[in-house]
């Protein structure tokens, strides 16, 4: 009866430690999972800002473009204004007195 109680006491203790280490397994595996959720947020709003940086850089861009042609065609009137103020108009030098 002692060789049985050894035996099934043996038994017992191996199932009681393979118990522990499937719970810490489980536990281990929890917080991995946990941590790999909180470093997929964290990836996820990084990706998020980039792509809020990468459209606000975009609009900057195309408002800089905007207002580089909005100039030029600016620089582009007053050159014409400033060729019409450099060539003087032709004088007309015809006689057009009153003969009595």
């Amino acid at each position: 009866m002692t060789i049985f109680y050894f035996v099934l006491q043996n038994h017992l203790d191996t199932c009681q430690s393979s118990l522990r280490e499937e719970k810490l397994a489980r536990l281990r595996s929890e917080q991995m999972h946990e941590t790999l959720e909180d470093e997929l947020k964290k990836v996820q709003n990084d990706l998020q800002n980039s792509k809020n940086s990468e459209k606000s850089k975009e609009d900057k861009v195309h408002s800089l473009q905007s207002s580089n042609k909005h100039l030029r065609l600016e620089i582009d009137k007053q050159k014409h204004e400033i060729i019409k103020l450099s060539h003087p108009k032709t004088v007309d030098k015809k006689d057009r007195s009153i003969k009595l």
